[in-house]
């Protein structure tokens, strides 16, 4: 099992690479500071 924490996931690159890690069999730690509607996209 591989985890990444990826901050400022988001938006931007951070999405970017949390939509390409996720992809690959790794789970996600998702920070964000603002946009939680993105952030909350991005999860489900």
């Amino acid at each position: 099992m591989k985890i990444t924490l990826i901050t400022g996931g988001s938006r931007g690159l951070g999405r970017s690479m949390a939509r390409h890690l996720a992809a690959r069999g790794h789970d996600i730690i998702l920070t964000y500071h603002r946009r939680a509607d993105e952030a909350g996209t991005l999860v489900a």
